[in-house]
């Protein structure tokens, strides 16, 4: 079988954000809004008691909203911590390695979650969840936008906002049908927490059937596994002098990215990189 299922150019690109990137957002979306339909229904408070803010007063449902709260944030906390590892991890290891990785674990925290029977367990599953949660959504662009072209490259990461959306719009549907399963049963809450691995498998299955970043094969010295994903991504000979110009690019790229620290972010100077970095920050935030 022909690699990259013989697609080259911009088909190949395309197949890409379709069968990983849109997967990987759309479960990410998902995430974001699955757990906000689930906390006033009669089955998910059965099954946690300790987070009935529904039939509780008083101090009793002060306390068991502290403990909804800190629950739910708990899939924050793993994903800040998931997504700094690949800081240094998605160096060494490449994207494609990462973004498998990283599945693998937020599929286990799936898993986990939907298969809860005490609080103890859905914490640590959301833990889980967000670590590999944080370690995709982290990897999953930068990947993205090193395969596109400089003249797609906005637009192609700029699909991710809509992937994210039409995951939380598909998380609330579902969340509204399942609200009105009779009896209050465990499938209620238990499916709609499941139903995200379907995505997460799609990932797994494909990530690995499109190729590797070039910018990653030259950080690391491949340069001539560079140049063929390079001519595949460009639908042009190997020995073309535009390969040569892209990859002398790529190469004084990270000759200047290799100047910075991260301790720079905090500072301002002529470029205001702190400036820069806390209006970033706030953007994600609101």
């Amino acid at each position: 079988m022909a690699p990259y299922f013989g697609l080259r150019g911009p088909r190949l690109n395309t197949a890409a954000i379709a069968l990983v990137t849109c997967p990987a957002f759309l479960c990410y979306g998902y995430n974001q809004g699955v757990m906000g339909g689930l906390l006033t229904l009669d089955a998910f408070v059965r099954a946690f008691p300790q987070m009935d803010t529904l039939h509780t007063k008083g101090e009793e449902q002060l306390y068991n909203s502290n403990i909804q709260g800190t629950v739910v944030a708990l899939y924050t906390v793993g994903g800040i911590f998931g997504s700094l590892a690949c800081i240094h991890l998605g160096d060494v290891h490449g994207r494609r390695r990462i973004i498998f990785a990283a599945t693998v674990v937020s599929l286990i925290g799936a898993v986990l979650m939907a298969s809860s029977f005490s609080l103890a367990q859905f914490i640590v599953a959301r833990v889980i969840l967000g670590l590999g949660t944080g370690g995709y959504v982290a990897t999953v662009p930068v990947w993205q936008s090193e395969l596109s072209s400089a003249a797609k490259r906005g637009s192609d990461v700029a699909t991710l906002g809509t992937f994210i959306g039409t995951g939380i719009s598909i998380a609330l549907w579902i969340d509204l049908g399942f609200y009105f399963i009779p009896g209050g049963a465990a499938v209620a809450w238990r499916f709609p927490l499941a139903f995200q691995l379907v995505l997460s498998l799609m990932v797994l299955c494909f990530v690995f059937a499109f190729p590797e970043s070039p910018r990653w094969l030259i950080k690391v010295g491949r340069l001539e596994e560079a140049r063929s994903i390079l001519a595949v991504l460009e639908d042009i000979p190997e020995d073309s002098e535009t390969i040569d110009t892209d990859i002398a690019e790529i190469q004084a790229s990270l000759d200047a990215c290799g100047t910075g620290s991260i301790k720079e972010m905090f500072t301002m100077g002529t470029q205001r990189l702190f400036h820069r970095a806390v209006l970033a920050s706030a953007a994600q935030m609101f």
